[in-house]
C-alpha cells in the first residue's frame, strides 16, 4: 500500500492498481485440480482426435535402462591418449571393442577381432595406424635412451628397420588395394633397383672376319615423343612461313640459291637502305644546292687539272723530239737554247710529279666525296658539339668545387639563421610573459580604482 501511495500521483501506465483476482475452474465430476504424479500416455481416442500437425510427434517415453544397456557392452582402451588441443601434440588413436549377447544365455563376447565384422580396408587402415603409432613410440623410446646413455651399444637387430619395412609393405598393399599410382621418384627407384643386380659379361668369342649385320629399323618413338616432335616441326614450319611472308617470297618466287647466291645479307642491305633514306630525309634544298655547287666546282677543277696534265705531256714530248734533232752547229746560240730548254724540262719535271699526285688523289676521292657529302654537315655538327663538351668538361671540376663550397656556405648561413630564430623565439616568450604580468598588474590597479570610485559613489 505504501508503494501505491508513493506513485499515486505519477499516473504511470505500467502500474496496475486493480486488485489481484485468482480464478479456479468449476468443480466437476470428471475434472480434478490435483496434479498427476505420472504422465499419462495418450489414449487411442485422443490419437484419433489429434490434428495432422501433431501426427509426426513421437510420444514414446525415454527408457534410461535400455539406453544404458546400449552402451554397456562397449569397451574403450584409451591408455596414454591425450585428448587436448595442443599444437605440438600428435594425434593418436584409441581402440574400442563391442560385446554382443550370444544366444539366449545372456553371455557377452568380444567381437573386435571378428573378420566378418571388420572389412579388409578397415583392417588395413587400422594396421597402418597402429604401425605409425608403434613407430612414434619407438622413436620416443630411442630418444630417451640416447639422452640417458649416449655411448650405449646398438642392438644387433634394429627394430626401427623392421618397423619401416612393415610400414612399406602396408603402404604397398594399400596402394594396390585402392589402385593408386606411385610418383615418378618411386618408379625411378624401382627401376634402379631392378637393374642394380645386372652384370654385363662380354663375350669371349671373337671372329676373325667381321660378319655383316642386317640393318634394322630404328625403334618406334613413344607417342608422347612423337607428339613433341610433330609440335616442334609444326612450329618451325609456321616460323618459316612467317619469314617468307615478311620477305614477300613463296615457293614460286623463291630464288635459286645454288646458281645465284646472294652477295649481301638481307639485314645488311636493309641497314644500308635505311641509312641512305635517313640521309635523304634529313637533307634540305639549301644543303642540296650547296653540295651540288661544290660538286660542280670539283668537276671543273678536275677537268682543268686533266687539261694541264695533257698539255704538260705534249710539251714534254715536243721538247724531247727537238732535243734529239739538234746539232753541234751554232755552239753559242745552241748552247743558250739548250740551256733554256733544259731549264724548262727541269722545271716541268719538278712540278709534274706533285701535280700528277694531287690530281690522281683528287680524282680518286671523287666517289668518296660524293658518298660522304650528304652526311658531312651532321658529322661537322657532332664534332662541334663534342668540342664544346670537351671544353666544358675541363671546367666541370671547378664548377663542382664551387657548388660544394656554396652549399657549405649555405649550411652555415642556415645554422646562423636557426640560432637567431631560437633567440628571437626566446625573447618573444619572455616578452609575452612580461606583457601578461603587466596586464595582471594593470587589472589590479583598475580593480582598486573601481572599488574606490564605488565607495565615493
Amino acid at each position: 500500500m505504501a508503494q501505491i501511495r508513493k506513485y499515486a500521483n505519477l499516473n504511470l501506465p505500467d502500474l496496475d492498481n486493480a486488485p489481484d483476482v485468482y480464478e479456479t475452474p468449476e468443480l466437476t465430476e470428471d475434472a480434478s485440480t490435483l496434479q498427476d504424479s505420472t504422465v499419462r500416455s495418450p489414449s487411442p481416442s485422443q490419437d484419433g482426435n489429434a490434428s495432422d500437425d501433431n501426427s509426426a510427434v513421437d510420444r514414446r517415453r525415454f527408457n534410461p535402462t535400455s539406453a544404458r544397456s546400449h552402451f554397456r557392452p562397449a569397451r574403450v582402451d584409451a591408455n596414454n591418449v591425450d585428448f587436448s588441443d595442443r599444437i605440438s601434440h600428435h594425434k593418436t588413436s584409441y581402440r574400442t571393442s563391442h560385446r554382443r549377447r550370444r544366444g539366449s544365455n545372456g553371455q557377452y563376447g568380444d567381437l573386435s577381432d571378428d573378420e566378418e565384422e571388420e572389412s579388409k580396408d578397415r583392417k588395413l587402415a587400422r594396421l597402418r595406424r597402429e604401425v605409425a603409432e608403434l613407430k612414434d613410440q619407438f622413436d620416443e623410446e630411442q630418444m630417451q635412451k640416447q639422452e640417458q646413455s649416449k655411448n650405449a651399444e646398438l642392438p644387433e637387430s634394429d627394430p626401427h628397420a623392421d618397423i619401416n619395412r612393415l610400414a612399406a609393405l602396408l603402404d604397398k598393399s594399400y596402394i594396390e588395394r585402392h589402385n593408386l599410382s606411385q610418383g615418378a621418384s618411386e618408379h625411378f627407384t624401382a627401376t634402379l633397383q631392378k637393374y642394380a643386380t645386372y652384370h654385363h659379361h662380354p663375350s669371349t668369342q671373337h671372329t676373325s672376319t667381321p660378319t655383316r649385320i642386317p640393318l634394322r629399323a630404328p625403334p618406334a618413338a613413344p607417342p608422347q615423343q612423337q607428339e613433341y616432335l610433330l609440335a616442334q616441326a609444326a612450329d618451325f614450319d609456321t616460323r618459316l612461313a612467317a619469314l617468307e611472308a615478311t620477305l614477300g617470297l613463296n615457293s614460286i618466287t623463291m630464288p635459286d640459291l645454288g646458281t645465284n647466291p646472294p652477295v649481301f645479307s638481307v639485314i645488311q642491305s636493309l641497314e644500308q637502305l635505311d641509312s641512305q633514306l635517313s640521309t635523304i630525309a634529313s637533307t634540305t634544298p639549301s644543303t642540296l644546292d650547296a653540295h651540288s655547287r661544290k660538286v660542280r666546282e670539283l668537276i671543273s677543277d678536275a677537268e682543268k687539272l686533266d687539261a694541264i696534265r695533257k698539255t704538260n705531256e705534249l710539251s714534254a714530248a715536243a721538247s724531247a723530239a727537238s732535243a734529239g734533232k739538234s746539232t753541234a752547229a751554232g755552239a753559242g746560240a745552241g748552247a743558250g737554247r739548250r740551256g733554256s730548254v733544259a731549264d724548262e724540262e727541269d722545271k716541268a719535271e719538278d712540278e709534274d710529279p706533285e701535280r700528277v699526285a694531287k690530281i690522281n688523289a683528287l680524282y680518286g676521292a671523287l666517289d668518296t666525296i660524293d658518298r660522304v657529302s650528304p652526311t658531312l654537315p651532321l658529322v661537322l655538327e657532332r664534332l662541334r658539339s663534342l668540342r664544346l663538351i670537351h671544353a666544358s668538361a675541363m671546367t666541370a671540376g671547378a664548377t663542382l668545387d664551387a657548388v660544394e663550397k656554396r652549399q657549405v656556405e649555405q649550411e652555415a648561413e642556415i645554422k646562423g639563421w636557426r640560432a637567431t630564430l631560437d633567440k628571437i623565439e626566446g625573447r618573444l616568450g619572455e616578452g609575452e610573459k612580461v606583457t601578461e604580468g603587466n596586464i595582471k598588474t594593470v587589472e589590479g590597479w583598475v580593480g582598486d580604482i573601481e572599488k574606490r570610485i564605488a565607495k565615493f559613489s
